[in-house]
């Protein structure tokens, strides 16, 4: 995926976030707070600007039709193709790569009353982003790396779950050590952004915390307990770092990277042979015993076992994978913030090839089977 695809992408989820989001506001004074839309419909106009294309009059009698309530009437209620007729060609090819390019109109209007409801396929779209706009970033740069060498794709993928904070040092010297790919570069554009004023580094996570009033913030709901625990213990980020991780990326891909690393590690540590991401993540480790018997390995971080049992129930990706056994692994850090998690979890499995078990667990588990292989 191209640097103005991702743009698009990000711009396309803002407009429909954003629509979703004034449609819950039933009180319109606190639309006021609600900026979502307003900026998708920014990040539209300056889209337009940049790629369309157009110039002198064209361009004016464009730019005129971005007030909200036009964009509502005139644009939303448009199949998303319809959004650029008679812009550059060459933006049209890359929108054409975009999720989102063949969507139909995001919202119907009631001409009666003036008032608009969702669409089933802007529903589907919401849906199919986790209902969270965090994950748009997560999306993008995972496509992204999905267009990688599986060396590439695990080299890349390893460095931003180590990496949450960065120095302009170590940004440039990995991608030199990648020989100045193009790609890596975009991909590590698209995962760091500029680290904002006055952010605490977080003592559960790493990134980057805040306080709103007396709320903190990071990427993660499991940092609050501990910061607030941690409160007179917390310093600033170091000056010498300058990027953090986009927060979905932080949230999706180095948070519950941790896991994974950590049963990467402790498979060298037993000399097994492990390999991160098969097949481009179809899971998150392979390990190979002496014997030659094969585990896949599946590392997850919700805090909810109903829901992961809903995913796990569902995961055909995984469970049609050829191994010998397949395993989910929760932290102990989740597992024990709730009675019977384990359970909960096996309750939704029918494959008798896998199963669940906290990270303790399953670390006991490889060592027996590496002794007894």
């Amino acid at each position: 995926m191209s640097n103005v695809s991702v743009d698009f992408e990000r711009m396309f989820s803002y407009v429909a976030f954003g629509l979703k989001n004034k449609l819950g506001m039933l009180n319109p004074e606190d639309y006021k707070k609600g900026l979502l839309l307003r900026q998708g419909i920014n990040m539209y106009c300056a889209l337009a600007l940049k790629h369309s294309g157009k110039t002198g009059d064209d361009l004016d009698k464009l730019l005129s039709s971005f007030s909200e309530t036009k964009m509502i009437y005139r644009v939303f209620t448009r199949p998303v193709k319809e959004w650029f007729l008679g812009w550059d060609e060459a933006i049209i090819a890359q929108l054409e790569e975009c999720d989102f390019y063949e969507i139909g109109a995001l919202i119907n209007v009631n001409k009666v009353n003036k008032a608009y409801s969702l669409t089933n396929e802007c529903y589907d779209y919401l849906d199919a982003s986790e209902k969270d706009l965090t994950a748009i970033d997560e999306k993008a740069v995972y496509n992204q790396m999905k267009n990688l060498s599986q060396e590439d794709y695990v080299s890349v993928r390893k460095f931003i779950i180590e990496h949450r904070l960065l120095t302009n040092t170590e940004r440039k010297k990995f991608i030199l050590a990648h020989e100045n790919n193009e790609e890596i570069r975009k991909i590590i554009e698209n995962s760091y952004e500029n680290i904002p004023q006055g952010m605490y580094e977080c003592p559960n996570c790493g990134w980057t915390l805040q306080f709103v009033g007396e709320q903190p913030v990071c990427c993660h709901h499991s940092c609050i307990d501990v910061a607030i625990a941690k409160r007179d213990k917390l310093h600033l980020i170091d000056t010498k770092y300058e990027y953090r991780l986009r927060k979905g990326v932080a949230r999706y891909i180095s948070y519950p990277g941790d896991a994974e690393l950590e049963i990467d590690n402790v498979c060298k540590q037993l000399g097994l042979k492990s390999q991160l991401w098969p097949d481009h993540d179809k899971y998150d480790i392979g390990i190979t015993f002496n014997d030659g018997t094969y585990w896949g390995v599946d590392a997850k971080t919700y805090q909810n076992p109903k829901f992961l049992g809903r995913q796990i129930a569902v995961d055909n990706i995984f469970q049609s994978a050829n191994i010998d056994r397949g395993f989910y692994v929760i932290p102990d850090s989740i597992v024990k913030n709730t009675a019977k998690y384990i359970e909960i979890c096996k309750g939704y499995l029918k494959n008798s090839k896998f199963t669940c078990l906290s990270m303790s667990q399953f670390k006991a588990k490889l060592r027996r089977r590496n002794r007894n292989a």
